[in-house]
């Protein structure tokens, strides 16, 4: 079977995503507009290490981050940022509060990030009710979901996973520089998706190989959710579902991916919503942070960071950095990460190997923020070297010294 590829015109669309109670996107695109630091400035927190019930090893500094804000003029009131690539230049997000008010966009700085992001573009499927981007690569792929896409599409889905290629020049897109052989959507829906309501595949995650994570609805109304990983070539598309050791039956979903093609995700652990990690055919499970009732790992870097957001037992919302969530329970290094600006809510959707990250928060009026958080501390790997730690070094677990249950290679299935 051949991608449902369709290299159009891509008129404005707009994101949307039915459950995403971790990652909404929200940042209103329209054309190319001017340009988008709040009028708030920037702001630096120190953040904190979140206490653990293990003590006994040492913790470093924490890392630091200098808050910008990515507020679009013409965003509405809810902005958020989902992805920055390797370079720091180009950020990806949604505007909207729903499936049929999402839409997609992009932006860009010419670095330093102090200047702020501008030339915002939207990225909507033509028709669609909404598009809502995840995760980006490279910076001229973007990947997530289209809502009720329209029937000339042939899609048989509610909600379609989508990687949205924008290279090209030209005016053909939106007036910007996307030109008309290369603004292709190339759509993954999974097979093994439920019907009516629960015809939903989602996109969460996208790496430089062509590889993409998210999960799929099953059945046809209590549409229980199925993690997946699934990779493109033109002779068709390739589907693999993550068996994630001692997670409640139709509850799993990857949020996002590095370039190595290691995933975080959630599932619901005896009841318990927390998060897991995959990498060389493990499962690092039943990762919870501190205190915590329930956790959302969103992204990992090269260097196996992970970054999210947890409730805690006031249900307020932290974003967090996660050191070393291979290893076991007391060498895990856990970091809140909030926006200063924020009002008891704080979202972490990204970070690369500059320890930029991305997110969104809530100001004292409930309205919802895009940031982009500068790694400030000493800590900070400014080279960005792609090159990965070794397995052993430091405090990573390995040799079954870890969290992580070996389970197999995810089994690839042409569909």
């Amino acid at each position: 079977m051949k991608p449902a590829l369709l290299s159009t015109m891509p008129l404005p669309r707009i994101p949307a995503s039915s459950r995403r109670n971790m990652a909404a996107i929200a940042f209103a695109a329209i054309a190319v507009g001017v340009g988008a630091c709040s009028s708030n400035g920037t702001s630096s927190s120190s953040n904190a290490v979140i206490p653990s019930a293990a003590a006994g090893h040492s913790t470093p500094p924490p890392y630091t981050f200098t808050f910008a804000p990515v507020d679009y003029v013409q965003g509405g009131n809810s902005t958020r940022v989902t992805a920055i690539d390797e370079r720091s230049s180009i950020v990806t997000g949604v505007s909207g509060n729903g499936p049929n008010t999402y839409s997609g966009w992009t932006a860009h700085t010419p670095l330093p990030l102090s200047t702020g992001f501008r030339e915002f573009k939207t990225h909507n499927f033509p028709s669609a009710s909404g598009t809502y981007l995840a995760a980006m690569s490279s910076g001229f792929y973007q990947a997530g979901t289209v809502f009720s896409p329209p029937p000339s599409s042939g899609l048989s889905c509610n909600a379609c996973g989508v990687i949205h290629d924008n290279q090209g020049s030209g005016n053909g897109y939106n007036g910007g520089w996307c030109g008309t052989n290369r603004c292709e959507w190339t759509f993954f829906v999974d097979p093994n998706q439920g019907t009516g309501n629960c015809a939903v595949t989602e996109v969460t995650g996208l790496s430089d190989q062509s590889l993409v994570v998210g999960y799929y609805e099953q059945g046809a109304s209590n549409c229980g959710t199925q993690a997946f990983e699934a990779y493109y070539t033109q002779s068709g598309e390739y589907y693999a579902d993550f068996s994630v050791p001692g997670a409640d039956a139709n509850t799993t979903e990857a949020t996002g991916m590095n370039e190595e093609g290691e995933a975080v995700g959630i599932a619901q652990f005896n009841g318990h919503l927390a998060g897991w990690y995959y990498r060389a055919a493990e499962y690092c499970t039943d990762i919870a942070a501190p205190n915590a009732t329930a956790t959302y790992p969103m992204g990992v870097n090269w260097q196996d960071q992970v970054v999210g957001y947890y409730i805690d037992g006031s249900q307020n919302t932290h974003g967090f950095m996660l050191m070393n969530p291979d290893a076991p329970r007391s060498n895990q290094i856990w970091e809140t990460v909030d926006d200063p600006l924020a009002s008891n809510f704080t979202m972490v959707s990204h970070i690369n190997t500059h320890h930029t990250i991305t997110g969104w928060y809530k100001d004292t009026y409930g309205t919802l923020h895009g940031f982009v958080g500068t790694c400030t501390s000493t800590n900070c790997n400014t080279g960005g070297s792609l090159k990965k730690h070794k397995r052993g070094s430091g405090p990573h677990g390995t040799s079954g010294s870890s969290n992580c249950i070996p389970s197999g290679s995810v089994i690839w299935k042409r569909r």
